[in-house]
């Protein structure tokens, strides 16, 4: 995997890179893909998702390599985690407990599935990857740090 990692990164930046456009999209009042049954959400949300999204691709392109050298690993690294965890936190957390509240017969949201919610189930998916890619960085910057003390 560490072979792969800045294509492996890449990939998944292209995956976000849609995310942002969707919840952009959405924060700018588009319509299209929402339920007319859904609340509105407010377009602060739509904007934090996009944003979340466009920090994880900022750090994932830099793990690939294309801000070129001469910026330090933590950076990257950090934008990464942040990234990942603002595009898989609060709506994975919101996922489970509406299927929580769905599973003891308490529905705590609107009835039906909508284009939104997969946009949101994606999203999170997209941030665990986003994740797990961030882990794997760190785990072969850990792995060539130790060669090189070695050496």
């Amino acid at each position: 995997p560490r072979d792969h990692l800045a294509e492996i990164a890449q990939a998944v930046a292209a995956m976000v890179v849609v995310m942002a456009v969707f919840f952009s999209y959405w924060a700018a009042g588009g319509s299209l893909g929402l339920s007319s049954a859904e609340p509105d959400v407010p377009w602060v949300m739509q904007a934090s998702r996009a944003a979340g999204a466009v920090i994880a691709v900022v750090g994932l392109l830099a793990l690939a390599g294309r801000w070129g050298r001469q910026t330090r690993f933590w950076l990257p690294a950090a934008l990464v985690w942040l990234g990942s965890g603002a595009l898989a936190g609060f709506d994975g957390f919101w996922l489970m407990l509406n299927q929580l509240f769905a599973m003891f017969g308490t529905d705590g949201s609107e009835p039906g599935w909508s284009p939104s919610d997969t946009a949101v189930v994606v999203k999170v998916v997209i941030g665990v990857l986003a994740a797990a890619v961030g882990a794997l960085a760190v785990t072969a910057a850990a792995k060539d740090d130790q060669k090189n003390q070695r050496a």
